[in-house]
């Protein structure tokens, strides 16, 4: 019986909307001119197009006032900066900074610095390191990874410490 209905209410609506075939409009108009079903059935199709005709009821113009009243009331979060312990973030870099400290003192610790060569009683620059031996340190994949994650995070840490002095700079707060 429910399928019987659907079909009824299909063919009601393309009798209103006027989408049917002319032998389908006769066929409606006859069942709706001797069947109470389809009387009933019509009728609450014909006040459903009349509900979908009509223009949407629009709210209040003090309508969004009051929302931005209400929002107002609302406890506002504070901003991150204000909550945020700046000793905390001051002891995590200068940990990572100690970390990376350690990491170049043990890596310079583990260099062969003696000269093999004779004796030169000219200066010898600086620059000129061919005689010492840095696969000793670098050759541990868990040293270089140690290291590369260090400086990342050093470099992150130097990146952050800029862009909040750059921002302070900004705002006029020397």
């Amino acid at each position: 019986m429910d399928m019987m209905k659907e079909d009824i209410e299909l063919r009601i609506w393309n009798f209103v909307e006027g989408t049917c075939s002319h032998d389908e409009k006769a066929a409606v108009q006859q069942h709706l001119d001797t069947d109470p079903e389809w009387q009933r059935i019509f009728l609450e199709v014909k006040e459903m197009q009349q509900l979908l005709a009509q223009e949407p009821e629009l709210p209040s113009l003090r309508f969004t006032k009051n929302v931005m009243e209400e929002i107002t009331r609302q406890q506002i979060a504070p901003a991150a900066q204000s909550y945020i312990n700046k000793r905390i973030i001051w002891a995590i870099g200068i940990f990572l900074g100690t970390i990376i400290a350690a990491t170049l003192a043990y890596g310079f610790g583990q260099m062969n610095w003696k000269d093999n060569s004779a004796p030169v009683k000219e200066f010898k620059p600086l620059a000129k390191l061919d005689n010492i031996d840095f696969s000793s340190i670098f050759s541990n994949n868990l040293v270089n990874g140690f290291l590369l994650l260090n400086i990342i995070l050093g470099l992150f840490f130097l990146d952050r410490f800029l862009a909040n002095k750059r921002r302070k700079h900004q705002s006029g707060g020397f």
